[in-house]
């Protein structure tokens, strides 16, 4: 669900497990990234999509403070991960972290989950995401729960700027476990899918 006065266009629904056999493109060199932290892969178009995301090599991202637990929640399940991932300190804010990250090219993904909250921050958020996304072929898939309504309509208002086709994943295709009534997700892109 868009807030009133975006500019933003609601496409058709998806379903997460399409969109997530279809992420990555199958270009070598793709990038993704996922609090927002990311992830790069390459990969042979003749390989399977689904198997090019697992691949993908990823750059979880976390405050300085945050980020000894997520060393730690990593450190515990890495005999889960096909490779080691690339952990990053990220403040929004902080261009140095931003152009660290996004060197030498930007993201094919970016996950963020539960980063809407203040809004304060909701300027940084989004120009975090729009730097690290690639310009032509990003997605962001964007876990959302309104944490403040202030916040919630500062960031519909302000991501359709940088990105303009929002689609919301119907909760018939998210896994029931996590299908929570409170949550949605949602997968913003800068243009409509081919």
């Amino acid at each position: 669900m868009v807030a009133a006065g975006s500019s933003a266009t609601l496409q058709a629904p998806v379903s997460l497990n399409d969109k997530a056999a279809t992420m990555g493109g199958g270009v070598d060199g793709d990038r993704a990234a996922g609090d927002c932290g990311c992830a790069r892969s390459a990969s042979n178009r003749s390989r399977s999509k689904r198997r090019h995301l697992s691949r993908a090599a990823t750059t979880p991202t976390a405050t300085a403070a945050v980020l000894p637990t997520l060393r730690q929640n990593l450190c515990r399940n890495r005999r889960h991960l096909p490779r080691a991932p690339r952990l990053a300190q990220l403040h929004w804010n902080c261009p140095a972290h931003l152009a660290q990250l996004a060197a030498p090219c930007r993201y094919d993904l970016v996950v963020a989950a539960d980063v809407v909250y203040v809004q304060e921050s909701v300027p940084h958020l989004v120009a975090a995401m729009d730097a690290l996304a690639d310009a032509e072929r990003c997605v962001v898939l964007l876990g959302y729960q309104i944490r403040s309504p202030e916040a919630h309509q500062a960031f519909w208002d302000a991501v359709s700027a940088a990105f303009p086709v929002i689609e919301k994943v119907p909760r018939e295709h998210l896994d029931p476990e996590y299908a929570l009534e409170e949550s949605d997700v949602f997968v913003l892109r800068r243009r409509p899918r081919e």
